[in-house]
């Protein structure tokens, strides 16, 4: 039987009386890529910074590794896992480099390293030709690159990411992707909150569908993501096609009908 990296029981998370997540329940093994989808509000972000460590439950549990989370120290789960946020802030001008090898700070200094590992990260999150550049310089695109490099310079074997496609082209959303599915398929657990739901299809081992907080399914994306549960959750009718190797491709569905032109 395989690991668990996450054993996630009847998760609650509250803000004052609302309700962010409600009875979740969540296994993550080493070696998969799960996404995790739903509309806005529907608690993703908060699931994510409470695999992180980064939000108190209200009930339940989340073990990582065997242990409760709450037992790690800092230290030690900065070494074990790395957080890719929404937000790219930065408060001064440091360079892309010095961005990138900040990743590096949870580890024992180790110049030969330190370096490899910040040279495969910009090598891999294509920002080589922007590494003697300010931060504060750079477009939103740019910035979400260079804060993926920073994660992936970390090097650790668990990795949360919300949203690394969200201010990307085309060809880095795929790159982005590409890139975590390969940690992924080399034994890593990735965890990724994605708001296209074709990219979930084509790239996540499964998938765990949020609505108001709970969990509104859970599996692997053709039984997820279903014409009726989208519908459902999101509001929306969609098609389901295939691309040209095959991958699930999830289309708003917009032929007229009585309904819509009412």
């Amino acid at each position: 039987m395989t690991e668990l990296t996450y054993r996630v029981r009847d998760l609650t998370v509250r803000r004052g009386e609302r309700s962010l997540l409600d009875g979740v329940d969540l296994d993550v093994a080493a070696g998969e890529m799960v996404a995790i989808v739903g509309p806005n509000g529907a608690g993703k972000s908060t699931l994510v910074a409470a695999l992180a460590g980064d939000v108190r439950p209200e009930a339940g549990t989340v073990e990582f590794d065997g242990r409760p989370l709450g037992d790690w120290r800092p230290r030690d789960l900065a070494r074990r896992r790395s957080v890719l946020l929404q937000s790219h802030a930065v408060s001064f001008g440091y360079t892309v480099d010095e961005v990138v090898a900040m990743g590096r700070s949870p580890w024992p200094a180790d110049p030969e390293r330190d370096e490899a590992a910040v040279e495969r990260a910009i090598e891999r999150a294509d920002v080589a030709h922007l590494r003697a550049r300010s931060y504060l310089a750079l477009s939103g695109g740019e910035r979400a690159r260079v804060s993926l490099a920073r994660v992936l310079a970390q090097d650790t074997d668990v990795m949360l990411l919300d949203e690394p496609t969200a201010a990307l082209d085309l060809r880095h959303q795929e790159d982005v992707l590409r890139c975590a599915a390969e940690d992924a398929q080399a034994g890593r657990t990735v965890v990724v909150v994605l708001h296209d739901l074709s990219l979930a299809a084509a790239y996540a081992s499964r998938v765990l569908m949020l609505d108001r907080g709970r969990v509104a399914a859970h599996g692997l994306p053709r039984d997820v993501l279903t014409p009726e549960r989208v519908r459902t959750v999101y509001g929306i009718d969609i098609a389901l096609l295939h691309g040209p190797d095959g991958s699930l491709l999830v289309v708003p569905d917009r032929r007229p009908t009585p309904e819509r032109n009412r």
